[in-house]
């Protein structure tokens, strides 16, 4: 009975911990691509930069639908990709 409910605790707390964290939609502007370390930098609209590895098909000017988790934190500064989306282009002026 006991490793019952130490069983149905643990089960509680992390589904308790999976929903306590946020996931949320942000829009970026490739502005830099690091060969060596195969990372994309994106910056959002509020001059944020984030970096994702991974550059594939990614070029400086692409636009990027970006899905967020904010680590269960009130900060945004260790907030990490988790994918990525192409959603077209910033021409250059």
């Amino acid at each position: 009975m006991m490793k019952k409910m130490i069983a149905l605790l643990m089960v509680l707390v992390a589904l308790f911990s999976v929903a306590s964290a946020e996931v949320y939609p942000a829009v970026g502007v490739v502005t830099d691509l690091i060969q060596e370390t195969d990372t994309i930098v994106f910056e959002d609209w509020n001059g944020h930069l984030w970096l994702m590895e991974g550059i594939e098909d990614w070029f400086i000017g692409d636009i990027g639908a970006l899905l967020m988790d904010d680590m269960d934190t009130r900060t945004i500064d260790d907030d990490v990709i988790l994918e990525a989306r192409y959603a077209g282009f910033m021409p250059e002026e």
